[in-house]
């Protein structure tokens, strides 16, 4: 079903409601870092691909969502040995897969992808936090904070944003004839004035 459809296409079905939160991991962006590794993304078709995804991310901001993206680095040494360790234990081993040890040979290309990656898409309405990944704990609270902080200012614009229309809307308002709530903008013309029909032809 995807083939035939824009690549955003199945990211569209699965944005969240109003009030809602949804959580991707990797998101549209897996596809444009192995492609771009992978070579079948390139020239003209990799800044098309960064247009795609600033334009759907404008859109989800400008429709009231809050959009956190985080990068979790971790350098190629760490990811090696975290790869061992989860493959030592037998609960654990499947999580680490060829095609994870196959990425990780490509360890540089990848740095190099989601560097210009970062460039591309790091944007005022959908900023990349970039996580230092090797303390489980300093990753967990530099997450949460911005989580917690994104969200909180996204309420302090939202409350501010309508004590203004409300103000806007009473000063409207003012001096308005409020017969059933319901004016015109052509009810401020002054239908008073008038010309002489002499005046009128030459002007005309």
């Amino acid at each position: 079903d995807e083939i035939l459809r824009p690549f955003l296409w199945r990211f569209w079905t699965k944005t969240p409601l109003k009030g809602r939160i949804a959580i991707f991991d990797r998101s549209w962006y897996k596809r444009v870092l192995d492609e771009r590794v992978d070579n079948v993304l390139k020239g003209e078709k990799v800044q098309k691909a960064f247009n795609e995804i600033n334009s759907f991310e404008r859109q989800l901001a400008e429709d009231g969502n809050v959009i956190i993206k985080f990068f979790l680095h971790i350098s190629k040494k760490q990811q090696k040995k975290r790869f061992e360790k989860i493959e030592k234990n037998p609960a654990t081993a499947w999580r680490v897969t060829k095609k994870d040890w196959e990425h990780h040979k490509q360890y540089n290309k990848y740095l190099i992808a989601g560097e210009e990656m970062l460039e591309k898409t790091d944007t005022e309405y959908a900023p990349w936090t970039i996580v230092e990944a090797h303390d489980k704990r300093f990753a967990t609270l530099k997450i949460f904070s911005t989580v917690i902080e994104a969200i909180e200012n996204k309420i302090k614009q939202e409350e501010n944003k309508c004590v203004r229309d409300e103000s806007n809307l009473s000063k409207e308002l003012e001096g308005e004839n409020l017969n059933g709530l319901s004016t015109s903008i052509l009810d401020k013309v002054d239908l008073t004035k008038s010309l002489p029909k002499e005046e009128y032809k030459e002007k005309l």
